[in-house]
C-alpha cells in the first residue's frame, strides 16, 4: 500500500493531468467498501443530530477502533464573534465518534499557537 502511494504521488510530479491522479489517491485513500478512511490526526468535520436540528464541529481524530468503526475525537471551540474561529480547548472537549457521524476531512489555517480558521469558505455553511 505505501509503496502504490509514493507510485502515485511520483506520478503526480511527472504528469499534468490532475483528474486522473486525483482519481488514483481517492482510490488508496477509500477502502474496500467505497468509504473514506480516516486516519489518526485527521482534522475532520463532524456532526450530531440535537434538539431536532444538526450541529456540525471541529475535531482532531486522536485514536480509531477498526473494529467497532469508532473514533476518539478531540474538538476545537467554536468562536463566531469577528469571523468564524476555532479555538484549541484548554479542557479536552472529547468524544468516541461513530464513523457514520464524520463528515469530511477539513485543512485549517493557524493564525495564533492555538487558533485557526477554515482555509476553505464553502466549510463555513454550516457553523
Amino acid at each position: 500500500m505505501k509503496s502504490r502511494i509514493l507510485s502515485v504521488l511520483k506520478k503526480t510530479k511527472n504528469e499534468t493531468k490532475k483528474s486522473a491522479d486525483t482519481e488514483d489517491i481517492r482510490e488508496i485513500c477509500e477502502d474496500k467498501r467505497g468509504n473514506t478512511v480516516w486516519n489518526v490526526g485527521d482534522i475532520v468535520k463532524v456532526c450530531y443530530f440535537v434538539k431536532k436540528t444538526w450541529k456540525h464541529y471541529i475535531g482532531i481524530i486522536e485514536t480509531k477502533d477498526n473494529l467497532r468503526h469508532i473514533y476518539s475525537i478531540t474538538f476545537y471551540k467554536t468562536i463566531k464573534k469577528d469571523g468564524l474561529k476555532f479555538d484549541k480547548n484548554r479542557r479536552k472537549d472529547k468524544d468516541e465518534v461513530p464513523y457514520a457521524n464524520i463528515v469530511k476531512k477539513i485543512r485549517l489555517i493557524q493564525i495564533k499557537p492555538d487558533m485557526y480558521i477554515l482555509e476553505e469558505d464553502e466549510d463555513k455553511d454550516h457553523f
